[in-house]
C-alpha cells in the first residue's frame, strides 16, 4: 500500500480487504499523517484487525517523507556497544507504535561477504557472522521488548551473491558445512533468542534443495525441513515479496503462492493478484492438494500472533503532528551512533589525532559536494585550514595539475569524498581520474582520506597512510 495514491487506488484496497479478508498490509511510500488516516480506514474495513507492517530497516524514513533517517546497518556494524543498537530497535518500535504498525521486516541477518552484492551490501551489519548475529539480536530485542514483531531476513542467507532477487533468481553455491558456519549462523542464533518472524528469500541453494532453480521460498526442504523441523523454529514464516522476478519469472500467479504455502510459509507477502491466489487455493483444497487442517494451523498461528501483538485493543492513532512526534529522539540517537561508529581504519605514524596544529599547514579537499559546512566548521576548531571544493564535472587535466601544485605544498591534506553510492561496478561513484589524483597527491604529502559512504570504497586508496570511514554522508558523520 502506498499512501501517496488516489481514491480509486484506496477503494480497490477497501474491496480486497472486505471481500477477501486479507491478513495484513505493508506500507511503502507516502506521508506519515496520510498513512495514519489510511490505517484507520483499512482497519475499519476488516472484520479481523489487520497486521500492519513496513520494511523499515533504518526507521520509517526508509519509506516515508518528513522523517529523519536512522543509521544504516553497515554503520551499526561498526558500533562496538550493542546497547546502542538495542536503542535503535527500541526507537523504531516507538515509531511503529505511534503509527499503528505491528511488524517490521527487519533486521537483515545476511552476512555480506560479497563486496559486489548489489542488493544487500550496506543493509547488512557486515562480513562477520558472529558480529551480524550479536547486532541483529540486539536490534531485534530492541523492537520486540517494545511490542513490535521483528522479521529476520533473508533466510537462508542472501549475502554471498552478485544477483539481485528483485530481478532474477540468485544461486548460493556453497556446501552445507559452509552454510552452517556462515549464512545460517545469524538465523540460528536469532531463533534461539526468540525472534518472532523469519522471511524466506527467493534464492536457489543446491546444497539445501536439489530441484534445479527452485527458490527457497517454494522449497519444502528449506522452509519446513530446515527452518521448522531442523532449526525448530515455531514462530511466523513470511515469504519475501511475491512480486519479485526471482519468483514471478518462474511460476504464474496463484501457483507460486500455493507452492509457497505447501512449502510451509505462514504468510504470503505481497501477492500480485489476490483473487487469482484465492481461486487457486480453493481449487487445490477441493482437489485435496492441500487440507483444511493445514490452513487452520497457519491461520491459528497468525491469529495468536495478532492477539499477542495487542490487535484486539483499539490503538490510539493520532495523525496530527505525527512527523514531529516520530522525529523527537532522532538527533540524539544519530549523534551517539556516529560518534561510536566512525572508524580510523589506518593511521600511519599515528598522525591522527593531530598535534602541534598551530605549526602545521592544513588543507581540506571535498569532492562531489560543497555542502560540507559542518565538516569545515569542525576542522577550523583544530587548526587553520584552507578549503577546496570540486564537483565531478569540475575536474579536468589542467585542474588536476593546478590543484596538485597547490595541495602538495601543505603538510596535511584531508580529502573527503561525498555522495558515494553502493555500486561496485561504478567504482561507488568515484571517478578513476580522482582516484589516481588522490593516490598521486599521497606521494607528496600526508593525505587523510575520509570516505562518507560504504567502506568498500576504501579499496581504491590502500596507498594512503590515513584512512577514515564515516559510513554515511550527513551532518552527524561530518561532525
Amino acid at each position: 500500500v502506498y499512501s501517496n495514491k488516489n481514491e480509486k487506488y484506496y477503494s480497490d484496497i477497501d474491496y480486497l480487504i472486505s471481500r477477501y479478508h486479507l491478513g495484513g498490509i505493508i506500507f511503502f511510500q507516502g506521508r506519515p499523517s496520510r498513512q495514519a488516516d489510511l490505517t484507520k480506514r483499512f482497519q475499519n474495513k476488516s472484520r479481523i484487525r489487520l497486521f500492519v507492517g513496513m520494511d523499515a530497516e533504518w526507521g520509517m524514513s526508509m519509506r516515508l517523507d518528513s522523517i529523519k533517517p536512522l543509521p544504516r546497518k553497515i554503520t551499526l556494524g561498526a558500533v562496538q556497544d550493542n546497547r546502542l543498537i538495542y536503542n535503535i530497535g527500541a526507537e523504531i518500535a516507538r515509531q511503529f507504535k505511534i503509527a499503528g504498525m505491528h511488524i517490521n521486516f527487519a533486521p537483515v541477518l545476511d552476512v555480506n561477504n560479497n563486496p559486489d552484492n548489489p542488493v544487500i551490501n550496506i543493509r547488512s551489519f557486515g562480513e562477520d557472522p558472529y558480529a551480524v548475529s550479536d547486532k541483529g539480536i540486539a536490534f531485534m530485542k530492541g523492537m520486540q521488548d517494545n511490542g513490535i514483531i521483528a522479521v529476520g531476513k533473508h533466510f537462508p542467507g542472501h549475502g554471498d551473491t552478485g544477483t539481485d532477487s528483485h530481478y532474477a533468481l540468485p544461486v548460493i553455491d556453497h556446501n552445507r558445512s559452509r552454510l552452517d558456519s556462515v549464512e545460517l549462523l545469524p538465523f540460528k542464533k536469532a531463533i534461539q533468542s526468540g525472534i518472532k518472524g523469519i522471511m524466506v528469500a527467493h534464492l536457489s541453494i543446491p546444497a539445501l534443495e536439489s530441484t534445479p532453480g527452485l527458490p527457497a521460498t517454494l522449497s519444502g526442504n528449506i522452509v519446513t525441513g530446515l527452518l521448522k523441523e531442523e532449526l525448530k523454529y515455531q514462530n511466523l514464516v513470511f515469504t519475501d515479496a511475491m512480486n519479485m522476478k526471482g519468483v514471478t519469472s518462474l511460476y504464474p500467479e496463484g501457483v507460486r503462492e500455493l507452492e509457497a504455502f505447501k512449502a510451509g510459509n505462514d504468510m504470503i507477502l505481497m501477492p500480485v493478484n489476490v483473487p487469482a491466489v484465492l481461486k487457486t487455493f480453493k481449487t487445490a483444497l477441493s482437489n485435496k492438494k492441500i487440507s483444511e487442517t493445514e490452513i487452520n494451523e497457519r491461520v491459528r498461528k497468525i491469529l495468536t500472533a495478532k492477539y499477542e501483538s495487542g490487535l484486539l485493543e483499539e490503538m490510539p492513532l493520532i495523525p496530527e503532528k505525527l512527523s514531529e512526534r516520530l522525529n523527537v529522539n532522532i538527533d540524539e540517537l544519530n549523534y551517539r551512533i556516529f560518534e561510536n561508529a566512525t572508524t580510523l581504519v589506518k593511521n600511519k605514524n599515528n598522525l591522527v589525532p593531530f598535534r602541534l596544529t598551530d605549526t602545521i599547514r592544513f588543507a581540506s579537499l571535498s569532492l562531489y559536494d560543497d555542502n560540507v559546512e559542518k565538516f569545515k566548521k569542525i576542522l577550523n576548531r583544530y587548526g587553520s585550514f584552507d578549503h577546496y571544493y570540486y564537483s565531478k564535472n569540475q575536474m579536468s587535466g589542467n585542474t588536476y595539475d593546478d590543484l596538485y601544485a597547490k595541495l602538495s605544498g601543505y603538510e596535511v591534506v584531508i580529502v573527503s569524498i561525498h555522495n558515494i553510492n553502493n555500486r561496485s561496478r561504478q567504482n561507488y561513484g568515484i571517478k578513476q581520474t580522482d582516484i589516481d589524483f588522490i593516490n598521486k597527491l599521497n606521494n607528496s604529502t600526508n593525505v587523510v582520506l575520509v570516505a562518507y559512504g560504504t567502506p568498500y570504497s576504501l579499496r581504491f586508496f590502500e596507498q594512503c597512510g590515513i584512512l577514515l570511514c564515516a559510513y554515511e554522508d550527513n551532518a552527524y558523520a561530518q561532525e
